[in-house]
């Protein structure tokens, strides 16, 4: 803890306490689970007529597919074997999120890969971790091609119960054109006897099985499949990474805040 001497005592500085007052008020200090918003409740079997194409959503856009083969296919975007992919709207962004079931410190991983690469202009993708009512960015881009896009892992994230880690793929200058998207989420504990989530093992066997989805671990309502405005409306303050907010929201006991409201 930051502190003054006052005649050979150590105090907490007032104004390291004031600091961390308004940044709570703020909603910076926003914690508890993450209301999920939005969630798919539609179904879809038999996708271009393949037994194991299955997903959320309607035949109109947005929506989430799974491929529980081991067979790679055209819907008509390529869906590889034992794969997720989404494709949003002109105006929603179609997200799969991790629910934090555990406390502790994750390394984050994305991939994203336009899966219909002959047309389009691409789409737009954000990573972002949420507690509460905050969102924190943690990366963000555009794919477009075959190629596909692997960002740099984020490192050492501390994530509490209920909170939120989420890949939103969206349209690109609004247009959903051929905007079918493979993703995957990987998510590995790094304290000691940490699991490694992964949405395309936990979710692809059986997509249907319920939206929040359970992981292999036997934890419920771990992965969420949901829609979002893809600009404006509600989306919260969003936390710049690395910055001082974004340490202070990840800092593990009130008594690391107000070093950190000092710096």
């Amino acid at each position: 803890m930051c502190e003054i001497v006052v005649g050979g005592a150590k105090l907490v500085s007032p104004q390291f306490i004031a600091i961390g007052v308004v940044l709570t008020r703020n909603g910076v200090g926003s914690s508890g689970p993450v209301k999920v918003e939005g969630h798919f409740t539609d179904t879809f079997t038999n996708g271009s007529g393949y037994a194991f194409i299955n997903g959320w959503g309607k035949n109109e856009t947005p929506n989430l597919v799974a491929n529980s083969s081991d067979q790679h296919v055209r819907i008509p975007g390529n869906m590889k074997p034992h794969s997720v992919a989404v494709h949003p709207s002109p105006t929603l962004a179609a997200a799969v999120g991790w629910r934090s079931p555990v406390a502790g410190r994750i390394r984050v991983s994305a991939a994203i890969q336009h899966a219909h690469p002959e047309c389009g202009n691409g789409v737009t993708w954000s990573l972002e971790l949420r507690r509460g009512s905050n969102r924190q960015r943690l990366a963000n881009g555009i794919a477009q091609g075959a190629k596909e896009v692997n960002p740099a892992p984020i490192e050492n994230v501390a994530v509490q119960p209920g909170d939120l880690v989420s890949l939103l793929i969206g349209p690109r200058d609004a247009n959903h054109a051929c905007d079918l998207t493979a993703v995957d989420l990987t998510l590995d504990g790094i304290d000691e006897g940490g699991h490694e989530w992964n949405l395309a093992q936990d979710v692809s066997p059986n997509v249907l099985a319920g939206n929040p989805h359970a992981d292999r671990f036997g934890n419920e309502d771990v992965w969420h499949f949901y829609t979002e405005p893809d600009k404006g409306g509600p989306l919260g303050p969003v936390i710049p990474a690395g910055s001082l907010l974004a340490k202070w929201q990840a800092s593990r006991s009130a008594e690391e805040r107000p070093c950190l409201s000092a710096k």
